[in-house]
Protein backbone atom coordinates (compact mmCIF):
# COMPACT_ATOMS: atom_id res chain seq x y z
CA UNK A 1 0.00 0.00 0.00
CA UNK A 2 1.30 3.12 -0.75
CA UNK A 3 -0.08 7.16 -0.53
CA UNK A 4 0.76 10.23 0.83
CA UNK A 5 1.01 11.39 4.67
CA UNK A 6 -0.37 14.69 5.07
CA UNK A 7 1.14 16.01 8.29
CA UNK A 8 -0.72 18.04 11.44
CA UNK A 9 -4.43 17.68 8.94
CA UNK A 10 -6.57 15.66 11.07
CA UNK A 11 -9.90 14.22 10.28
CA UNK A 12 -13.11 15.51 10.80
CA UNK A 13 -14.69 15.19 14.51
CA UNK A 14 -17.99 16.65 13.32
CA UNK A 15 -20.18 14.08 11.53
CA UNK A 16 -21.55 17.02 8.77
CA UNK A 17 -18.31 18.47 8.23
CA UNK A 18 -15.96 18.37 5.43
CA UNK A 19 -12.58 18.78 4.46
CA UNK A 20 -10.92 19.18 1.17
CA UNK A 21 -7.42 19.45 0.74
CA UNK A 22 -5.48 20.25 -2.58
CA UNK A 23 -1.73 18.99 -2.91
CA UNK A 24 0.35 20.72 -5.43
CA UNK A 25 3.25 19.11 -7.97
CA UNK A 26 5.76 20.32 -5.56
CA UNK A 27 4.08 18.66 -2.17
CA UNK A 28 2.37 22.10 -0.72
CA UNK A 29 -0.37 21.55 0.07
CA UNK A 30 -4.01 23.64 1.17
CA UNK A 31 -6.50 22.64 3.25
CA UNK A 32 -10.35 23.98 3.82
CA UNK A 33 -10.88 24.06 7.70
CA UNK A 34 -14.16 25.59 9.40
CA UNK A 35 -15.17 27.27 5.66
CA UNK A 36 -11.86 28.51 4.90
CA UNK A 37 -8.72 27.98 2.82
CA UNK A 38 -5.48 27.68 4.62
CA UNK A 39 -1.82 27.55 2.76
CA UNK A 40 0.94 26.40 4.85
CA UNK A 41 4.60 25.92 4.30
CA UNK A 42 4.38 22.28 4.90
CA UNK A 43 4.55 19.39 2.22
CA UNK A 44 2.86 16.20 2.20
CA UNK A 45 4.93 12.90 2.52
CA UNK A 46 4.58 10.27 -0.08
CA UNK A 47 4.94 6.96 1.80
CA UNK A 48 6.27 4.23 -0.25
CA UNK A 49 4.86 0.69 -0.62
CA UNK A 50 4.56 -0.88 2.81
CA UNK A 51 3.71 -3.55 4.47
CA UNK A 52 2.13 -2.54 8.40
CA UNK A 53 3.46 -0.26 10.23
CA UNK A 54 4.18 -0.25 14.23
CA UNK A 55 5.29 1.76 16.60
CA UNK A 56 9.02 0.70 16.78
CA UNK A 57 10.09 2.36 19.76
CA UNK A 58 7.32 0.49 21.86
CA UNK A 59 9.02 -3.01 19.99
CA UNK A 60 12.29 -2.25 20.86
CA UNK A 61 11.00 -1.18 24.42
CA UNK A 62 9.47 -4.30 24.50
CA UNK A 63 12.67 -6.39 23.02
CA UNK A 64 15.17 -4.89 25.60
CA UNK A 65 13.41 -5.16 28.38
CA UNK A 66 12.36 -8.90 27.78
CA UNK A 67 14.54 -11.59 30.50
CA UNK A 68 14.24 -14.27 27.14
CA UNK A 69 16.35 -12.31 24.91
CA UNK A 70 20.62 -12.31 25.79
CA UNK A 71 22.58 -8.79 25.60
CA UNK A 72 24.68 -9.72 21.96
CA UNK A 73 21.07 -10.31 20.85
CA UNK A 74 19.28 -7.12 22.17
CA UNK A 75 22.55 -5.00 21.20
CA UNK A 76 22.48 -6.16 17.33
CA UNK A 77 18.26 -5.84 17.51
CA UNK A 78 19.18 -2.38 18.73
CA UNK A 79 22.06 -1.45 15.81
CA UNK A 80 19.82 -2.84 13.21
CA UNK A 81 16.21 -1.05 14.39
CA UNK A 82 18.70 2.12 14.42
CA UNK A 83 19.63 1.54 10.63
CA UNK A 84 15.94 0.76 9.65
CA UNK A 85 14.25 3.94 7.48
CA UNK A 86 11.55 5.80 8.86
CA UNK A 87 8.89 5.90 6.77
CA UNK A 88 6.55 8.63 8.74
CA UNK A 89 7.93 9.92 11.41
CA UNK A 90 7.42 10.30 15.06
CA UNK A 91 5.12 13.38 16.23
CA UNK A 92 5.13 15.23 19.41
CA UNK A 93 2.39 14.73 22.13
CA UNK A 94 -0.26 16.88 21.07
CA UNK A 95 -0.62 19.62 24.58
CA UNK A 96 -4.16 17.87 25.73
CA UNK A 97 -2.86 14.64 25.75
Amino acid sequence: MSGIYIPDVGLPQDRDFELWIAVKKDRTFSYNVSGGWHNGDRVAIPVPDHGRLIDADKFYEDVTESAIMTDDFKEAFAIWLETQETVIPAEPPKEDE
